[in-house]
């Protein structure tokens, strides 16, 4: 297998170190067995390591003796009976097969035969290096920031949640805005993701109760931060720590698009 990820390379597949993992391969009409390994240290927290999964396939290419060399790229694309029998490990031995056109079956064990996963039928589809290469360098969405002119406000009555983001009881009806302040002061490097647990997990809390309880049915809930979002070129972003409050919200905004709203300011006074 000297040269193979070179081919790879050449035919539009630009596989990382990680994914390298082809040791050696026999074939024979119609079938390939290979030997796969991850690199030394990886693997651990997956059932099956998805890079090692994928160095399963790679011996795919070699499927045709006569293909001489990688050809056209042929990326998965339907699987059907997918079975898995153990996990952690760290190498297998494949046997792939022609099950139809298009279609391979896989069954792999670990290096002392007990089975691991097996595919049933693994549909195929292929790609034009070309389009390989535009998927690599264009994203099919990105955030855009434009400004927009202020609107007056709707007077509105509104309430402002303290630092625990905790809803209070209603005694009366509920505010047409809740702010909900998700602003972290500074914070040293070494309690960041500690820090952005807690930020969230409030966050989070907040989110479902608000959600749940219909007596703030009528309710928009703004979360307000400060420095968590770049919105220009090259713009640094020093409220890391809320950062992951956009993901989270945006998140649920997909389910309550007129329910949740966030606003980031660059100073105290912008997101006050």
């Amino acid at each position: 297998v000297s040269g193979l990820y070179e081919e790879f390379g050449a035919a539009g597949y630009d596989y990382g170190p990680l994914f390298r993992g082809v040791r050696a391969v026999w074939r024979k009409a119609g079938e390939v067995f290979a030997e796969v390994e991850l690199p030394q240290g990886s693997g651990e927290g997956f059932s099956v390591h998805p890079a090692l999964l994928d160095a399963a396939l790679h011996a795919l290419v070699l499927i045709d003796p006569d293909a001489g060399g990688v050809g056209e790229p042929r990326l998965p694309f339907s699987w059907a009976g997918v079975s898995l029998a153990s996990s952690g490990v760290t190498a297998l031995r494949v046997r792939l097969a022609e099950v139809g056109e298009g279609a391979v079956s896989l069954a792999a064990t670990d290096t002392a035969g007990r089975p691991v996963v097996s595919v049933d039928s693994l549909a195929l589809r292929a790609v034009s290096p070309e389009q390989l290469r535009t998927a690599g360098q264009e994203n099919l969405y990105r955030l855009e920031w434009q400004p927009v002119p202020a609107a007056p406000t709707a007077g509105d009555h509104h309430l402002v949640l303290g630092p625990d983001l905790h809803l209070p009881a209603l005694d009366g009806p509920a505010p047409g805005i809740v702010v909900a302040p998700a602003v972290v002061g500074e914070v040293a490097e070494d309690r960041l993701a500690d820090e952005a647990r807690v930020v969230t997990g409030r966050v989070l809390g907040l989110v479902q109760g608000f959600l749940a309880d219909e007596r703030w049915g009528s309710s928009r809930l703004v979360f307000v931060t400060r420095g968590a979002v770049a919105v220009r070129p090259g713009e640094g972003v020093p409220g890391l720590v809320s950062a992951p409050v956009w993901g989270l919200v945006r998140s649920a905004q997909r389910e309550h698009p007129d329910r949740l709203w966030l606003l980031d300011g660059a100073d105290e006074a912008q997101a006050a």
